[in-house]
């Protein structure tokens, strides 16, 4: 029962034949003198029907009246948690990540869960895996192996009529690999005793003018001279014949790569310009 007064002239009283639906609680009483306005507010996702009846004294005098309140049923939209946002490796496999889904007419098993991504060319549509039951879902995703970037996933629940979206970034780093080299082709030397070496090299992260490059003799006679051992394009000069391995390195701080190249050092003519 709730009761209410205004400068003690009136007092009002209200009972409902449904608690669950209509609290007296919930029931209020705005206005003065003989204008009066009654204010129910039912219960939170419930719906049916109650009677209310509402008695008015003013002190001497009671006077009773009943009045019906049917609520409406509404389908209410699905919940979903809050999915917090990933960082993981390039090549790596985004862990089971637990959410929780919830409806207030539908049970939770019933409920249709599904997953998109908003870059595919990172991370594909059909590589979203949904499992679990109940209330308790979990999503992994596999990245497209050797891409890096990011993609939004947007994990969406449904009833049938309503839907609920809840979206998280996923973010792919990028994992180092080795600068790429290449030395270039192998030659022979038939009139000069001086190589020209053109090499190349490339890095997925480091720019070419930070990579430390040097020429290195692998194998073959100590006598060789390179006129700059750290320039991808330089010289190098020999004074005896033979078969000499050269290796160009690049290092990019981390890692390293390289390549090798055989010149062959010719006699007849080799011997005639020395």
């Amino acid at each position: 029962m709730i009761s209410g007064s205004s400068k003690h002239e009136f007092a009002f009283n209200v009972t409902s034949s449904n608690p669950g639906l209509v609290s007296e609680c919930n029931v209020t009483f705005t206005g003065t003198g003989t204008k009066r306005a009654l204010s129910v507010t039912p219960a939170a996702n419930q719906s049916g029907h109650a009677v209310l009846q509402l008695s008015v004294s003013d002190g001497s005098t009671v006077v009773t009246q009943a009045f019906s309140l049917r609520v409406t049923a509404v389908n209410d939209a699905p919940t979903i948690s809050r999915i917090a946002d990933q960082s993981i490796a390039e090549g790596g496999v985004l862990p089971p990540i637990q959410f929780t889904i919830g409806d207030v007419e539908t049970p939770a098993a019933s409920l249709i869960v599904s997953a998109s991504s908003s870059n595919t060319n990172l991370i594909a549509n059909d590589t979203l895996a949904i499992a679990g039951g109940g209330a308790i879902r979990t999503i992994t995703a596999r990245p497209v192996s050797g891409r890096s970037g990011a993609t939004k996933i947007a994990v969406s629940v449904g009833d049938g009529q309503a839907s609920t979206l809840r979206e998280f970034k996923v973010v792919v780093g990028t994992v180092n690999r080795p600068p790429l080299v290449n030395a270039g082709a192998n030659q022979t030397l038939l009139a000069t005793n001086v190589a020209a070496l053109n090499g190349t090299a490339t890095d997925d992260l480091c720019p070419l003018e930070r990579l430390v490059t040097k020429w290195t003799v692998i194998s073959g006679s100590a006598d060789v001279t390179f006129a700059n051992p750290a320039a991808l394009n330089t010289t190098v000069h020999f004074t005896r014949t033979g078969t000499y391995n050269l290796r160009l390195t690049a290092f990019d701080g981390e890692l390293s790569g390289s390549d090798d190249i055989t010149i062959t050092v010719e006699g007849d003519r080799f011997t005639a310009l020395k």
